[in-house]
């Protein structure tokens, strides 16, 4: 469609990881480097974004409009994705009118943020779209928050499709679920943990009404540890980064702080408190979002 997909890396390299846990507890374990897709688009992001892309070329809208935080990795992605492809984009964004880096990113790619309040946020992640905006930006092409809906889960289903070998457990991290329920319901491969990144303990049942909104078989085991999330979303701690810095020394692989960061630490900690079977192999599906490192590495310099 453009000639700027060149840049696009995929199929996503599996590269082995070389741990002195691993070793001495003989497992095997490798990652799935979603995070090389794209410069920009990297991780899941793209992953989420394919398929909706595909639904707006064929609904004959003039443009997409989507959701997010402030500091939103999905609105840089789809800011940039959109520009890739002449796409005009509004952004709805929680909160009042802000700059940061990641907003003047977005800016400079031609998107157009429309400001609104938390609670009117809410009610939109809720129930989409009021009559009010629909009236004003109807002939937008509606993505929700994080590309999570099916056309998101259907590109997530691709991941596992890109993988020959065969593993034991598949670890992903959980923010709005959209992966992980790609995984379970893509091509037959293994157990999968997801690890969530937001306290509650609700994520189980989050993926659960996912699946059944949109019909989607359970092809895969899976299960979710609710104990790293290091306080919610978005939350680091110190702990969290000694750890991600001590696996970047070790292994040579970059985790981001949100996410990826906290599915490695649990399963680490599965594997020391023998959760793992000796022998196991394991893969890790590492899903971007380090664009957002450099804002927590000043905080604990």
């Amino acid at each position: 469609m453009i000639s700027k997909q060149a840049s696009f890396k995929l199929p996503s390299p599996l590269e082995k990881v070389q741990h002195p846990l691993f070793s001495s507890k003989n497992i095997e374990v490798f990652i799935k480097r979603d995070d090389l897709i794209h410069l920009v688009v990297s991780g899941n992001k793209w992953r989420k974004l394919k398929y909706n892309f595909e639904a707006f070329s064929s609904s004959g809208k003039s443009g997409i409009i989507t959701l997010g935080g402030a500091y939103s990795n999905h609105l840089v992605a789809s800011a940039e994705a959109c520009w890739q492809r002449d796409i005009p984009l509004l952004a709805i964004v929680r909160g009042e009118e802000a700059s940061n880096p990641s907003l003047d990113f977005c800016r400079s790619k031609g998107m157009k943020p429309h400001f609104i309040s938390r609670d009117e946020y809410r009610h939109i992640r809720s129930n989409g779209l009021p009559a009010n905006l629909i009236e004003i930006y109807g002939d937008l092409h509606f993505i929700p928050e994080g590309g999570s809906n099916v056309e998101g889960i259907r590109g997530c289903q691709e991941i596992l499709s890109e993988v020959e070998e065969h593993f034991d457990l598949v670890f992903c991290p959980i923010g709005s679920g959209t992966t992980l329920s790609g995984l379970i319901s893509g091509p037959k491969r293994a157990e999968i943990v997801g690890v969530s990144s937001l306290k509650g303990g609700f994520m189980e049942k989050e993926i659960e009404q996912m699946l059944s909104k949109y019909n989607l078989a359970q092809v895969n085991p899976w299960s979710v540890l609710n104990d790293f999330h290091f306080g919610g979303f978005a939350k680091v701690t110190q702990d969290l980064v000694d750890f991600t810095r001590n696996f970047k020394q070790a292994a040579g692989i970059q985790l981001d702080y949100i996410y990826t960061a906290k599915m490695v630490f649990g399963m680490f900690e599965m594997l020391r408190k023998g959760g793992i079977p000796q022998g196991s192999k394991l893969l890790l599906i590492h899903t971007g979002g380090l664009q957002g490192n450099a804002s927590f590495e000043s905080r604990f310099d």
